[in-house]
């Protein structure tokens, strides 16, 4: 599954970035989850339209409370970074220093085509643990 990140961000912006909170439900009132402004955003029931118990209320409220636009943000910037250290990764390309016995100085050398996981595992490997 890939995410449109974009999509998902402007959609996180514009729902807001204040803090959301779950409010519970009693038997006549489904759980819901209000944001700052006291709006309520979602009223939780089950999959037939009726009203789930209170635990299952509690849980849904809560749920929905901690996956608000600030948290959607953090998550879509670290998805964003790790998929620019995967891109590296796979680019399997590095710059290495060695010495050139010639003019007795150091070059820089590119090295292509590298397995780059291998080489991080193998280098882990040699810690201590």
């Amino acid at each position: 599954m890939t995410i449109d990140l974009d999509k998902l961000e402007s959609l996180a912006k514009a729902a807001g970035a204040g803090k959301w909170t779950p409010t519970y439900g009693v038997t006549i009132e489904p759980a819901m989850v209000w944001h700052e402004d006291g709006d309520s955003v979602c009223r939780c029931f089950d999959n037939i339209g009726h009203q789930p118990d209170a635990i299952d209320g509690d849980y849904i409220a809560e749920y929905i409370a901690a996956v608000s636009p600030a948290s959607i943000l953090a998550l879509i910037a670290e998805l964003r970074a790790l998929r620019e250290d995967k891109a590296r990764l796979d680019s399997g390309c590095y710059m290495r220093t060695d010495w050139d016995d010639f003019s007795n100085d150091t070059i820089q050398i590119r090295s292509k085509g590298n397995d780059l996981r291998k080489m991080i595992d193998a280098a882990m490997a040699l810690e201590p643990k």
